[in-house]
């Protein structure tokens, strides 16, 4: 954030030096000398306003300030005087927008000079990107009348009165300062598409869109479309840039969407910034619809005031999604840049004798330049963002290879135990039976026929018991307690202990995992309880109590010690009974065991 901070900086550094000249002096008294007419009327002739002067009718003082107000009113004039000079002068408004502009001066002779129109296609072809008319040096003293109309909503009125020199080094320094923000703009885009080609993302293409259509807006912006010819429509110059901010609030839109983390309760502000988009493009569409049909039908300020209400809406929303911590600070103070440039050139901007090129390039481009860093906090974002992404990327990536190998490990240490178990089993059970078996067969007497029967029955019936403890059927919820009824009455049929069971459960709250654990846990602890605990009965239960499981197994045999509990029967059915969250209460002395184990239904 401080190298971000840093570079806008350094930016807007760049751009002082980069106008960094002596102050240009306009002729003294030039602004004293500025005075309006005091009528407005389309039908003055240029001789009639010469007679209005010498009857002293020029005598409403130019005020010091920016905007003027000369919306749905007739022609204005002005009228100021040049002292006579040995060289040529330039006389600029600086204002690519003006409707209408054009000049006579009266020295020796009446001279009419270059009209400036943008609603009249055949007086689109200007040599400076703002209104410039070229006054011829006369050794007398000569008297400039300015002929001004214009609907905007608030006119700029600033006038230069230049020598050639500094008129030249006027414009050098202008084409200076405009290249330096373009190149600022086309370094933004470029980061962009590298970005885009390397990730994909769609928000990274609506980001470039908006920087793409942010550049043309500000060569319109500037005027040079009006220098260099290529908008020869009167219809395209009275709305020119409703087009371009239209297209660049649609983009910027669809960015946001495809690219903020919007959570649950600011998805509405999400839906917002549709509506906004299609807005936008709407707007688009009956600009693009007007130039086709070279007609205006909508007032263009009426489309201004869509667009500066969703302006503000996307400064409140941004306000509102910091306050709600899902965007970072600095994208507020980003949005908050373009209107406090508004402000600077409101408040600074007003015209003064003499002129810093420094301070009037900065302050003419204040609301670019923080267009220009709005962006770059933007593109900071995305960078800080996708960095974030990669490092939970690398982290995740990690977490899940280190799981995956505990979970095969843990795999290997079951299969072992597993293994080993029923090795013990076996070697337990059978061994016995077969070293019987042997020692009955070395034997000849008469009881020994009799005896091998018995051995191979036992043998059999311990053979069928092991198998059935260690089958697990495809359990699931649907016949999770028919396998336990089954499960109980073989075991039954095969030991001395009576196994009884009550089972009250309603199966759709299990899961098939938790179907597989709980049957997995009731066979060990059966086996545990036929094998050591030498009980007569065994009862099995389970049940639901609200929001548990509950599982209970109890006999009456002899209990076991704490050195028997550490068994690995016990640390299996621990185990399981861990993976489901659950709770297991042993209570075992010389008159029976009771195991108590309780699982939640509703886990994290």
């Amino acid at each position: 954030m401080k190298n971000l901070v840093k570079l806008s900086l350094l930016f807007i550094l760049i751009a002082c030096f980069s106008c960094n000249t002596p102050t240009l002096n306009t002729p003294s008294n030039f602004y004293k000398s500025l005075h309006f007419l005091n009528q407005k009327n389309d039908s003055l002739s240029i001789k009639n306003v010469i007679d209005l002067y010498d009857k002293n009718q020029f005598n409403i003082p130019f005020e010091n300030k920016v905007f003027y107000d000369l919306k749905n009113k007739e022609t204005s004039w002005i009228h100021f005087k040049i002292k006579p000079q040995k060289e040529d002068f330039y006389f600029l408004i600086w204002n690519p927008f003006l409707e209408y502009g054009k000049i006579y001066t009266r020295s020796d002779t009446l001279k009419e000079l270059q009209t400036f129109s943008l609603l009249d296609k055949n007086l689109l072809n200007w040599k400076y990107r703002i209104p410039t008319w070229k006054i011829a040096k006369s050794n007398f003293e000569t008297d400039v009348f300015l002929k001004i109309k214009d609907n905007r909503e608030k006119t700029t009125l600033k006038f230069l009165l230049l020598s050639e020199y500094n008129y030249h080094l006027f414009s050098q320094i202008d084409y200076a300062v405009i290249a330096l923000q373009i190149g600022v703009l086309l370094v933004l885009i470029v980061i962009a598409i590298f970005l885009f080609s390397g990730k994909r993302k769609k928000a990274i293409f609506w980001y470039a869109l908006y920087v793409a259509f942010c550049i043309i807006e500000f060569i319109l912006y500037k005027g040079l479309d009006l220098q260099y010819n290529f908008a020869y429509s009167p219809v395209f110059q009275t709305s020119k840039r409703i087009l371009f901010q239209a297209l660049s609030i649609t983009s910027m839109m669809f960015f946001f969407i495809n690219f903020y983390p919007f959570v649950k309760r600011t998805q509405f502000i999400k839906k917002i910034y549709l509506i906004i988009a299609y807005l936008g493009l709407a707007i688009s569409c009956i600009f693009i619809f007007e130039y086709t049909q070279n007609k205006i039908y909508i007032n263009k300020v009426y489309l201004y005031s869509i667009l500066r209400i969703c302006a503000l809406f996307i400064l409140g929303s941004h306000l509102y999604l910091i306050i709600k911590k899902v965007l970072p600070i600095y994208l507020g103070v980003a949005f908050l840049l373009p209107i406090s440039g508004f402000f600077i050139f409101y408040v600074f901007g007003e015209p003064k004798q003499t002129i810093s090129l420094t301070g009037s390039f900065l302050v003419d481009n204040i609301y670019p330049v923080m267009i220009t860093i709005e962006m770059s906090f933007i593109l900071y974002y995305i960078i800080r963002q996708f960095v974030k992404s990669e490092f939970l990327a690398i982290k995740l990536s990690n977490e899940n290879l280190e799981l995956r190998n505990s979970f095969q490990d843990n795999i290997l240490k079951i299969e072992h135990e597993e293994k080993n178990k029923l090795v013990s089993d076996v070697h337990d059970t059978f061994g016995g039976y077969i070293e019987a078996l042997k020692l009955r067969l070395l034997q000849n007497n008469k009881n020994t026929p009799e005896k091998i029967q018995q051995i191979l029955d036992a043998f059999n019936r311990d053979y069928r018991y092991l198998l059935n403890s260690l089958y697990a059927p495809k359990i699931n919820s649907n016949n999770f307690i028919e396998n336990l009824v089954e499960f109980c009455s073989k075991i039954d049929g095969l030991t001395e202990q009576k196994i009884t069971h009550n089972f009250r459960l309603d199966n759709s709250s299990l899961s098939q995992q938790d179907c597989l654990h709980l049957y997995r846990i009731i066979s060990e602890l059966t086996t545990n309880a036929i094998k050591h605990s030498k009980a007569n009965k065994i009862k099995i239960s389970i049940y639901q109590n609200k929001n548990d499981i509950v599982l209970e197994l109890k006999d009456d045999g002899v209990g076991f010690t704490e050195n028997n509990k550490k068994g690995f029967g016990l640390n299996n059915v621990k185990t399981r009974i861990a993976q489901m969250s659950g709770n297991l209460a042993i209570d075992s002395n010389s008159n029976g065991t009771s195991i108590h184990i309780i699982i939640p239904t509703k886990r994290a």
